[in-house]
C-alpha cells in the first residue's frame, strides 16, 4: 500500500463506522422457560433487526424466529417487552407491520392480531403470558386520525386470537400487565399526564379468572399515585407481590 499524506483530520481510516457500528451486538430481555434461556438479540449488522434467541441446558443456541422478522414495538413511540414467552410458544410483536405473531417450537410465525385501518396503528407492548399459556395480556395503543393514541391493557385467548377482553382503560398510560404464578391475580400500573412513570404512578391489583369465563374483580389500588413512582411489578413464585 502506497503511503499517502493527507491534512490532520482529513485521512481515511480502514476502520469504517459501519464496521464499528456492526460489532455491537446488544442482549436485553433476558427470560427462563422450558430449561432453555431466552434473550432478544439485537444485531446491527441485521440493519439493526431483533432477534428472540434460545440456549438450552446443552449450550445449544438457536435463534427462535426465522428471517424477515424483526421483534421490536412503537408503543409510546420507545417500545420495550416485544415478547412472550411459555414452555415452546413465544409470541411477538413484529416492527413492520406492529401485529402479534405465534410460534410454536420455531415454527413459521403465525399472525394473530387483525390488521388495523391505519398501518402500524394497533401496537402491542409488555406481553405476559399466564402460566398455562391460555391467555396473553398486554398494553395496546391504538391510533386514530386526530387525537391521541388511546392506551388499554388487554387480554388474547391463544387458543382463539379472536377472543380478547378490555381488562382496564380510560388512563393516558399503562404498563407492565403482570399476572400471578396461580393465575388468580393480575397487577398492572397505569398514570396520565404529564408524568412519566417515574414521576408517579399507580399500582392496581384486581382478581383475575380466565377459564371458563373471563373477569376482573375487586380492583384495588396497592401503592402509588401522581407524586410516586412504583416501577417494574413481578410476582413471586410464592404469590407475594
Amino acid at each position: 500500500m502506497k503511503d499517502k499524506n493527507s491534512p490532520f483530520g482529513s485521512w481515511e481510516s480502514p476502520i469504517s463506522a459501519k464496521i464499528a457500528a456492526e460489532s455491537g451486538i446488544t442482549f436485553e430481555d433476558l427470560r427462563v422457560s422450558k430449561n432453555k434461556l431466552v434473550w432478544l438479540e439485537g444485531r446491527p449488522y441485521e440493519a439493526g433487526r431483533y432477534v428472540t434467541v434460545g440456549r438450552d441446558i446443552n449450550s445449544n443456541t438457536k435463534d427462535l424466529i426465522p428471517n424477515g422478522y424483526n421483534v421490536r414495538n412503537a408503543v409510546h413511540e420507545y417500545g420495550g417487552a416485544s415478547y412472550a414467552i411459555h414452555d415452546d410458544l413465544l409470541i411477538f410483536v413484529n416492527w413492520d407491520d406492529q401485529r402479534l405473531y405465534k410460534v410454536v417450537n420455531r415454527s413459521k410465525p403465525q399472525v394473530i392480531t387483525n390488521c388495523p385501518n391505519i398501518p402500524r396503528g394497533e401496537r402491542y407492548s409488555d406481553l405476559s403470558i399466564t402460566p398455562d399459556g391460555k391467555w396473553l395480556f398486554c398494553v395496546k395503543e391504538s391510533h386514530i386520525e386526530i387525537g391521541e393514541p388511546e392506551n388499554k391493557i388487554i387480554a388474547i385467548s391463544l387458543e382463539n386470537p379472536n377472543v380478547n377482553y378490555t381488562v382496564v382503560q380510560g388512563r393516558d398510560f399503562y404498563s407492565s400487565p403482570r399476572v400471578s404464578s396461580d393465575g388468580t391475580k393480575l397487577c398492572w400500573l397505569e398514570w396520565d399526564h404529564p408524568n412519566m412513570p417515574w414521576d408517579g404512578c399507580e399500582l392496581h391489583v384486581a382478581d383475575l379468572q380466565c377459564n371458563e369465563r373471563f373477569s376482573i374483580k375487586r380492583e384495588i389500588i396497592v401503592s402509588g399515585g401522581s407524586n410516586e413512582s412504583i416501577l417494574q411489578p413481578e410476582w413471586a413464585p410464592t404469590g407475594e407481590l
